[in-house]
């Protein structure tokens, strides 16, 4: 899991770097392509954190229950719980990837978003 944790961090720096890169080439960004390079590096970083939330397990033992049963019931709880946290903090990054997006539109194109979806 180290190895994978690593790989993906080195990602994550590699796409930080590219948008340095980006803005020393292309000189001084500023406005609408600051915002969509946060956005892409907040969309690479989403990613790499939820994948790395995927990975988790039940720490506990079936001799930790007085049953089996109990222990199967705990253990699907624990789970469910678990994917349904993970779920909600990526819709929640989602979410917020998606209000800046929205707020580095020019006015005329969200004039034009508003009337197709009227239509």
């Amino acid at each position: 899991m180290q190895e994978i944790w690593c790989l993906l961090r080195s990602e994550e720096e590699t796409m930080s770097k590219r948008i340095v890169l980006f803005s020393d080439v292309h000189g001084n960004i500023t406005g609408l392509e600051a915002i969509m390079n946060e956005v892409v590096f907040e969309i690479a970083s989403l990613q790499t954190t939820s994948i790395m939330r995927v990975s988790f397990s039940f720490d506990k033992v079936v001799a930790d229950y007085e049953s089996k049963k109990a222990y199967n019931i705990a253990k699907s709880k624990y789970f469910a719980e678990a994917y349904k946290k993970l779920i909600s903090d990526f819709n929640q990054g989602v979410q917020s990837i998606v209000s800046k997006m929205n707020h580095a539109l020019p006015a005329e194109q969200k004039e034009a978003n508003k009337k197709n979806l009227a239509k």
